[in-house]
């Protein structure tokens, strides 16, 4: 499949169109959220299952997973050059999505979704920081997530994620620092 991202003016006109189209070698993202930042460079974040270019421009970056299914946040400037792309990987799971995308007033992009656990086969929530330059700082995971996940970031600049726990009454509100170190349920 190919996939594409599209900025409008406030009015509806088409200031330009960035394509993500896969080969019989390369393949696209599963593309799940987008957000943008305070300079508005925009992120992208999704699920890889193969080997893709990152760079929809004329430069070829090659990101690969290293399970069947890692994550994948990607950096642009406004004009659509691409910043860096990250894989990453969720220490032997699978990624089932990546739908949870926030970046914080210092330029760190936080990413959460749903992984499923390769002992237990339970699907529980994650979240990783990126640094300001494309890196991964940590990434952690949390409590049952079996409907999904939210990401929020609090007044501290802290990262929030809120997963539906087992049961449908109840949800696991997971607070952690800005080092990655659980703070609070």
């Amino acid at each position: 499949p190919s996939y594409f991202v599209a900025k409008y003016s406030a009015k509806g006109g088409l200031y330009w169109v960035l394509p993500f189209r896969g080969t019989s070698e390369l393949t696209t993202p599963g593309f799940d959220a987008i957000a943008v930042d305070s300079h508005d460079n925009f992120y992208l974040s999704g699920t890889l299952d193969g080997a893709v270019d990152a760079d929809p421009g004329r430069h070829v970056r090659l990101r690969s997973p290293e399970t069947d299914s890692d994550v994948i946040v990607m950096k642009f400037r406004e004009d659509t050059k691409l910043l860096g792309a990250t894989v990453v990987t969720l220490a032997g799971n699978a990624a089932d999505d990546a739908t949870q995308l926030k970046i914080d007033s210092a330029g760190y992009g936080y990413v959460g979704g749903t992984y499923t656990d390769a002992s237990s086969s339970d699907t529980l929530g994650y979240l990783a920081k990126i640094s300001a330059r494309g890196k991964v700082a940590w990434w952690n995971n949390t409590a049952d997530a079996q409907d999904g996940c939210v990401l929020g970031i609090d007044r501290n600049q802290n990262p929030v994620l809120v997963g539906q726990s087992r049961t449908s009454a109840s949800m696991a509100i997971n607070r952690f620092n800005q080092d990655g170190r659980f703070v609070s349920r």
